[in-house]
């Protein structure tokens, strides 16, 4: 017996079973926008306000685009960031205090400015077994996946669960993130979306399957037109660019004339009426590869200590600044029972990394600890000699 999915914004009571739908409950819309290479969208009419299921974003609200999404907007979890990812102690200009390697790491962003080219506040560590560096990054580059299916045409696509976006702006409480395709569509997607729905934590994409009776169709040329409805008064939904040297495989148990209602789930998940002139039918029985996007993996620093280390586990928390002096600025702390590779003292300061190597100073740079706070005691002066008997 075939399985079925229901679509995000289609009530669990009247959950539709001509084919392959689309899992979780449901959405309503928050908002568009569709950007690629000749992108053509308009939106759909406002569809019947349906029962809202609890795991859905159901915030339809016009986002406040004159200020940023705030301290309350926080983002949490462990990842692995790109490669040299540079945390900075200011906002705009400032210096760079610290670099992630591209080793999974636990991360908290909060402060996310309105505009997608400006930095957020980044904290590394979750107050015990880490280095916990407080500085800014520049909110392109951090790597956000979404917990759930997020409505950006409603009743027709979504971008799909536990899929990468990138952060596109904010406003109070709310942010707009971007998802990039490039197979089997060359195009990008945006929407706004709840803070809480979104994560550092990549997870597992939820499966699908196909109706043992639905027909697969692809399209016969690079884009193609999908619609509301197959009626008189039907509207455009999406216009989709396919990438080139790349194939997309929708499925349908239904046609209407002219049209055939089509169903797609990968990044995203579409579901929409298609004129049957654009699109090639495979035979009956035949299918073809389904795209998976690949699991995001980095590759992290490999670091090489020369000379001889001491490995310290500290007992409690310990300032950590990027010159060996009292006075130069704090940037960040040596979290409880975290695992620091000592790799020299001097003067009474010890230069420090984490055993882990997650985060690393900057090019060029150390960490700096005090000596004596990590247990290291400056080496005793020698007995003096003894003084001869008269």
């Amino acid at each position: 017996m075939s399985q079925h999915l229901t679509r995000p914004d289609a009530p669990h009571r009247r959950a539709r079973q001509w084919g392959p739908s689309f899992g979780g409950g449901s959405l309503l819309a928050l908002g568009f926008a569709l950007l690629g290479p000749d992108a053509s969208a308009a939106p759909s009419p406002s569809a019947p306000a349906e029962a809202a299921s609890p795991q859905a974003d159901t915030q339809a609200d016009k986002p406040d685009t004159d200020n940023g999404a705030g301290p309350t907007c926080i983002i949490t979890g462990s990842t692995t960031p790109p490669k040299d990812l540079e945390l900075y102690d200011k906002a705009s200009g400032g210096s760079v205090v610290a670099r992630l390697t591209g080793v999974e790491t636990p991360l908290k962003a909060y402060e996310f400015p309105k505009g997608s080219d400006e930095r957020a506040r980044l904290d590394t560590g979750t107050g015990k077994g880490h280095f916990r560096i407080q500085g800014y990054v520049h909110t392109k580059q951090l790597p956000l996946y979404t917990k759930k299916a997020l409505t950006v045409l409603q009743g027709h696509l979504w971008i799909g669960a536990h899929q990468e976006v990138h952060f596109d702006g904010s406003s109070p409480k709310r942010i707009r993130v971007a998802k990039h395709m490039k197979r089997p569509l060359s195009q990008t997607f945006k929407t706004w979306t709840s803070c809480s729905n979104l994560s550092f934590d990549q997870g597992t994409p939820p499966g699908w399957s196909i109706d043992g009776d639905a027909r697969g169709y692809r399209m016969k040329s690079d884009s193609i037109t999908l619609y509301d409805d197959y009626g008189r008064d039907k509207s455009d939904v999406v216009t989709l660019n396919r990438a080139a040297g790349s194939e997309m495989v929708f499925w349908s148990t239904k046609r209407h004339g002219a049209y055939v209602q089509v169903a797609y789930q990968g990044e995203i998940m579409l579901e929409a009426w298609a004129k049957a002139s654009t699109l090639k039918a495979l035979p009956k029985g035949e299918i073809m590869d389904h795209y998976v996007p690949p699991k995001r993996v980095v590759t992290g620093s490999k670091v090489q200590v020369q000379g001889e280390t001491k490995l310290v586990k500290t007992t409690r928390e310990h300032y950590l600044r990027l010159e060996a002096k009292e006075d130069a600025p704090k940037i960040g702390k040596i979290e409880i029972d975290t695992e620091v590779l000592v790799l020299d003292v001097v003067a009474g300061w010890a230069s420090v990394m984490p055993k882990d190597a997650t985060v690393m100073p900057p090019k060029e740079g150390q960490f700096w600890v005090n000596a004596e706070d990590l247990g290291l005691s400056p080496p005793t002066k020698p007995a003096p000699p003894p003084t001869p008997a008269e």
